[in-house]
Parts: structure tokens; sequence; C-alpha cells
């Protein structure tokens, strides 16, 4: 956190503008240098109503670049319907979120690479590559790296890259008064805590799965390893990481209601998607709305992050 004149608000999209010296903005939007190529959407009545087949490859999506914190939107809130909003949090070195909750909106972490220390409810810890952890709503929760980290942030329902949005629209005289923060804070649920405070509604208990624990069963694929259940997150959403056998085919077993997200750990995975062909390579993002079929094969073997919900 800056040691600025408005330290006192200890939240992500607050403190991003505050850390600059001078009143100065702290935000590039130009384009990453990390793009593969322009982002593939397939829309239409098989998509589902509003919702979008979206293949976001590595480095894509709307880019948010803070003073310790580089965003990348992969799955928007528009794309979703307004169900989810996944981002990509490239922190970097003395990245601190202070304590924060929020009333209504879940939050998954999936931990890619670095070291996160964590504060969420009464526990505290550190999370390594591969560790996933659940944040409810209602639970005060802060997150600080020393270092600098990638992980990826599922965000439920969506709105949290609206905020975002919001703020690096907003003309400076909004970005930094405390009660046009306050009032945007409001309308998207964010709001500041402090130690000791407790969660402000009912709800499952807050999760830390660490990068080897996890419920492995074996498939005609490869091997799944289950971190998060349904019964963990109150019905909300589950989240599993899926080997793929060289030449294997991962065909995703879900009702008609649910979406997926395919998020590609390791390796090249030719997808179809709503009935178009893809092939998507590491650090790249697969949505399938709900009612929309998808598919990934590998020919040498790859690894993926499963979110359904």
């Amino acid at each position: 956190m800056s040691n600025s004149l408005f330290e006192w608000v200890r939240f992500r999209a607050a403190w991003v503008f505050f850390a600059c010296a001078g009143m100065s903005a702290c935000v590039n939007t130009s384009p990453s240098t990390d793009v593969e190529s322009a982002p593939v959407t397939v829309q239409g009545a098989s998509a589902g109503a509003g919702a979008s087949v979206v293949i976001r490859r590595a480095g894509e999506g709307e880019d948010y670049d803070w003073e310790n914190d580089h965003i990348f939107v992969k799955v928007s809130s528009a794309e979703s319907n307004g169900v989810l909003t996944m981002v990509q949090d490239n922190v970097k070195p003395g990245f601190n979120l202070g304590l924060h909750l929020h009333d209504t909106h879940t939050e998954i972490f999936y931990i890619l690479d670095g070291t996160i220390h964590w504060t969420v409810g009464a526990d505290t810890f550190t999370t390594d590559p591969g560790a996933v952890v659940y944040v409810p709503g209602g639970v005060p929760h802060a997150a600080r790296s020393g270092t600098g980290a990638r992980m990826l942030m599922f965000y439920a329902p969506a709105g949290f890259d609206k905020m975002l949005a919001e703020i690096e629209n907003a003309p400076w005289y909004k970005r930094y008064n405390p009660i046009a923060i306050a009032n945007r804070n409001t309308r998207y649920d964010f709001r500041t805590a402090s130690p000791g405070d407790t969660r402000t509604t009912p709800g499952p208990a807050p999760v830390h799965v660490r990068p080897d624990e996890g419920v492995v069963t074996q498939d005609k694929a490869g091997s799944r390893t289950a971190k998060l259940d349904t019964a963990d997150t109150g019905g909300l959403a589950s989240m599993a990481v899926q080997r793929l056998d060289a030449g294997a085919t991962y065909a995703p077993d879900r009702s008609a209601s649910q979406l997926e997200v395919l998020y590609v750990l390791d390796g090249t995975v030719n997808v179809d998607a709503g009935g178009q062909a893809h092939t998507v390579t590491t650090g790249g993002t697969v949505y399938l709305p709900a009612g929309v079929e998808g598919s990934a094969t590998s020919t040498a073997g790859a690894t993926l992050l499963v979110y359904r919900m």
C-alpha cells in the first residue's frame, strides 16, 4: 500500500490510483506486448441468451496496468451475461491489498506463480503455485506479495471489470475524490474492513486448498484433481485440475444450465467451442456459456484448470 494521503482506503480499486504521486494517473491501458492474436468471440443463438463463447489467449483481455498490480480481463460481465468476471491478476512486488469485503460477491483464486500472503476471516496463510482460495461473500480478506505473483480470480456475480472500467474512464477529480470513491465502492459491493471484523452475511466457510491437496480420480482423459466442490461453495461453483494424456479429449459432462471456463495451465489443446475449432496454448482461456457444448483435445498432453458454475 502506498503512503499517500488516502492510505485509509485499503482495497484494490481505490488503492491503485492513490498510489500515484502528485495525483497523476497511474493507469496504462496500452496494448500488451504479450498478445498472441486477437481474441475470438463467437456470438449468436448457440451461445445462449446474451452470452458468448470466448477464446482469449495469453496476454489478451482488457489491460489495466496499475503501479503494483496488472490486471487482464479474461471474461467480462457482458460476455458472461452478468454471471461471472474472470481476470488474471499479475501482482507486482510490493502488492498490498488491504482488508476489505464484499457483502454479496464471491471470489475464487487460483495461484499461477509466486507467493501471496493472505488474511481471510480469522485465518492467515501463505499460498504457492497450485493453491486455491475461496472467499465467500461477507468475509473480510486481504492479500500481499513482496516478490510479485500471478493468479486467476473468478468473481461472481459479475461486475469487477465494470468497476475497473469506470475508474479508468473517470475524470481525475472522480478518481481521487473520497466521496466519489465511496459512492462507487458502494455500487460495486466493496467495503473496507478492520482487524477483528467478522463476516457480514451468513454462508459457507472460506476454503484454502494447498497445491498438493485435492481428491484425485482417474478418467478416460487422464486424471482429475478436485480442488473445490459445490458443497464447499454453497452450490455456487466447483474447480478442478484436469490432466490430459497425449491424444486424450476432455468432453465436459455438465448440465445445460452450467457454464464452464477452461484455462490452459500447460500444453496445447485443440478446442471445439460452440461448433468452431481453435488451438489454444498455455495461458489461454476458453469460456463456454450454459447450453453450449465444447471439448479440448491434446496431442502431446496438457493440463487444464476447470471452473464450473
